[in-house]
């Protein structure tokens, strides 16, 4: 006995009915019912089955019993009327194998696959038995119009099954072939496969040949792009009188010129003026931007650094990833110390402290010690210690040396910790002298809220952060739509007050040139990533070329094509800026005020503290002549 799981669908709520199959209807079919049953013995006895009908009226073969028992042989089936209800939507889960659809009309037939194509059971790949019974004027008109309607939904694996208008018990099955792209498509270009009278096929022909060539000849791809290196450059040129580009550079550009190279396929890229338009994709299928162009199939596929999404895989066909990208923030880039501080600043304060604590130490041992013994007499004086211990710390030659042995022991020591010493701050001096030195950088997000950093979010990037992140009150407020990314890394690089999350493949590319003309970079972007997605291409719903695209992708992948043309763009851009670079500057450096900036200013300063010192000496020495006393400082 045979089983099968029916689902009556009529203008009320849909049933589920699980009923035991009768076959005693058949008897005396018409032609039209003998050529079905052979025909569904061939084709609809494996898999699932879905019939629907759009027509009303009591001649509908979908109201015979007969028709139906002819194909039910223990498949699971759906019947449906053009009804369709929420019950039946969350319901069936079984991707269908075989669809059979009678219908007579193209705007039915757009509504019904309308309706099926958001069930979990669709499968565009599937057979479609379109039954055409009751065309009475215009069949060809008609027909076209339905094979357009099917194209358009990615439908090619059709069969229609229609009456003959000259020979009444005549069953004519026609298909119609895509990518014959020579003349330009033509819907009304039916094939004629077989005819079936009384249930006998007279060619006996194949009624679901292979439809897609191997190499698709003159046919046109047509590709969405977002500028957005490294994946898609700056078009070289616009095609006359059209809305197309010429895009020649960029890691997708590059795929898709391989995979069309293998299939034959002409591409015309459509790019947005537009700067940054992905646009938005919505939970109830209305779109914006690139992916407006897509939803309305006025593009194949979309290209610029896209990542899958649960509204995309709705709403369109995902290819398999080829490349990863992640998210950082991008902050501006420390700023350098000063050429004067890096005197200071060639060791920590507190060796500095150290330092001057040991010298004043080391005087007042050695004054205290002179004070004790009568053959000192230079040291006695405590400012006559300091300019001698200090000129031993320089390095420089004293005229009184100390006279005892305790004191040229504790000096020994102090000439020796002070060698130690200029050792050291010297080897300080020359690195921080030969690199630049930067103040404190910015590293966590935590530190761009507390510097007031404006938050810049490339569109796509914002759109992601909202759906996968709870974002907190304060980043909502200081979050900014980037839609300019000159003007966005300009804000960052120059005016220093705000933060761009950005791809990394985006910032790698950039980032060198944002630098100043001593090649000091002016962006700082975060090590760590925020999130990593794969990157996929975007096809119209229903691409009768996915499953090829998929396989070429797989191949590129597994071959290293992608990381070898990622490089290849990277490289050409570093030649092009160095090349940039060597004719716009001098082939010799001259050395400039700019590089002893730091040497002169130490010099200014030492003047300076002499100057003071000596006008402070001569105003002692005035006010000490005034007094009577004759006294003048050594």
């Amino acid at each position: 006995m045979i089983f099968a799981a029916i689902v009556i669908v009529l203008f009320t709520r849909p049933t589920f009915i699980d009923t035991r199959l009768n076959i005693s209807f058949l008897n005396s079919p018409s032609s039209l019912r003998t050529c079905l049953f052979k025909m569904s013995d061939r084709y609809l006895n494996n898999g699932t089955i879905w019939l629907t009908s759009t027509e009303h009226t009591n001649t509908s073969l979908f109201r015979d019993e007969i028709f139906k028992n002819l194909i039910l042989f223990g498949n699971s089936i759906s019947i449906t009327t053009t009804d369709f209800g929420k019950d039946i939507k969350s319901s069936t889960w079984l991707r269908t194998n075989n669809y059979v659809i009678e219908t007579s009309d193209v705007t039915d037939l757009e509504g019904t696959i309308h309706n099926l194509k958001y069930l979990h059971s669709w499968n565009s790949n599937a057979k479609f038995f379109l039954i055409a019974t009751n065309i009475y004027n215009e069949t060809d008109k008609v027909l076209a119009g339905m094979v357009e309607s099917l194209w358009f939904e990615g439908l090619y694996n059709f069969l229609l099954i229609t009456p003959d208008r000259n020979v009444s018990n005549v069953i004519n099955f026609y298909t119609w072939y895509p990518y014959r792209c020579k003349r330009g498509v033509d819907f009304s270009k039916l094939r004629l496969l077989d005819t079936c009278s009384n249930g006998h096929f007279q060619n006996n022909s194949n009624l679901f040949p292979a439809k897609i060539p191997k190499k698709l000849r003159f046919c046109k791809l047509h590709v969405g792009a977002v500028i957005w290196p490294p994946y898609v450059m700056s078009p070289s040129k616009r095609v006359a009188n059209t809305d197309h580009y010429v895009l020649d550079e960029g890691i997708e550009v590059r795929l898709i010129r391989a995979i069309a190279a293998q299939l034959r396929l002409n591409v015309s890229y459509t790019v947005s003026e537009k700067p940054l338009n992905w646009g938005d994709l919505f939970d109830n299928g209305t779109a914006t931007g690139l992916m407006a162009l897509l939803r309305g199939k006025k593009i194949d596929i979309a290209i610029a650094s896209l990542r899958p999404s649960t509204q995309k895989v709705q709403y369109f066909e995902v290819s398999d990833s080829y490349f990863f990208e992640s998210f950082s923030w991008c902050v501006p880039h420390a700023t350098t110390q000063p050429s004067w501080r890096k005197v200071l600043d060639a060791i920590s304060y507190q060796i500095w402290i150290v330092f001057c604590l040991s010298f004043l130490a080391e005087s007042v041992v050695v004054w205290l010690l002179s004070k004790k013994t009568q053959k000192e007499t230079y040291y006695k004086n405590y400012i006559n210690c300091l300019l001698n211990l200090f000129s031993m710390a320089l390095g420089v030659s004293t005229r009184h040396h100390p006279k005892t042995q305790i004191l040229r022991w504790i000096c020994c020591f102090w000439i020796l910790f002070c060698l130690n010493f200029g050792v050291l701050y010297e080897t300080q001096l020359f690195s921080v002298l030969t690199k630049p030195v930067y103040d404190n950088q910015i590293k966590s997000i935590g530190e761009i809220m507390e510097n007031n950093l404006q938050m810049l979010f490339v569109p796509n990037v914002l759109s992601y952060m909202e759906k996968n992140y709870s974002l907190n009150r304060e980043l909502y407020k200081n979050s900014v739509d980037c839609t300019d990314m000159n003007a966005c890394l300009s804000q960052v690089a120059y005016d220093k007050d705000g933060a761009v999350c950005v791809s990394t493949s985006y910032t790698d590319y950039i980032k060198d040139s944002y630098v100043t003309q001593e090649n000091i970079p002016l962006i700082h972007c975060f090590h760590s990533d925020i999130v990593t997605y794969p990157v996929i291409l975007l096809m119209k719903k229903g691409f009768p070329l996915k499953l090829r695209f998929n396989k070429i992708i797989s191949q590129l992948v597994a071959g290293g094509f992608i990381d070898f043309w990622a490089e290849e763009v990277f490289t050409h851009k570093w030649k092009l800026e160095e090349l940039a670079k060597l004719n716009t500057t001098n082939t010799t450096e001259l050395l400039g005020i700019e590089q002893l900036k730091s040497a002169f200013i130490c010099l200014l300063i030492g003047l300076l503290v002499a100057t003071v010192v000596f006008v402070a000496e001569i105003i002692y020495y005035v006010f000490k002549l005034i007094k009577g006393k004759h006294i003048f400082i050594v």
